[in-house]
């Protein structure tokens, strides 16, 4: 009976550590968020640039939310993300990048003046929606899904805003603009 006829079968000495890396990234996490206060997630596409309408406006709005009092939360990236976090660090406000590491694909922006490295996608999914309250979603453009592996094109941004939605819909989160 030494054939493992389900995948929990194989797991390996290896994925009893791999839970206190997911801990790691949870505790450092919460422990650099922690400061931020009256936050907004912006979620939104890496690809669009400095001259789009798009990044113009992402900046705009995240400037007007730090003069209100925000602090704006991305994914840490290009594009609307670095948008975002510029209008927010520029305005003298919280500007949180809350990067993950791909092997070819995002790097951080310079704007964030608060930056998270994540390994972990739903790690950094708690994140957006533990300190952030409102979400804004801009500029859906397609991507990978990485965040299930799958080799079809979907939207990033919408998938984002989808899951908090869901989250809020079925109380596992409170319901949020």
């Amino acid at each position: 009976m030494d054939e493992k006829q389900y995948v929990v079968d194989a797991l390996s000495i290896d994925e009893s550590w791999r839970i206190f890396r997911i801990m790691a990234e949870f505790v450092e996490a919460i422990e650099t968020l922690s400061r931020v206060k009256h936050a907004v997630s912006i979620f939104g596409s890496s690809r669009t640039k400095p001259d789009d309408p798009y990044y113009q406006k992402a900046e705009l709005l995240a400037r007007l939310l730090v003069e209100k009092g925000f602090g704006v939360i991305t994914g840490g990236g290009p594009g609307v993300m670095e948008a975002a976090n510029k209008g927010a660090a520029e305005a003298g406000g919280q500007s949180v990048g809350m990067n993950i590491r791909l092997p070819f694909e995002q790097k951080p922006n310079p704007y964030a003046n608060i930056s998270i490295d994540y390994k972990y996608f739903f790690t950094r999914k708690v994140m957006f929606v533990k300190y952030a309250s409102p979400s804004s979603s801009w500029g859906a453009n397609t991507g990978k899904d990485f965040s299930t592996g799958s080799e079809r094109r979907c939207s990033t941004t919408t998938r984002s805003l989808r899951r908090t939605w869901n989250s809020s819909r079925s109380s596992t989160i409170p319901q949020r603009p």
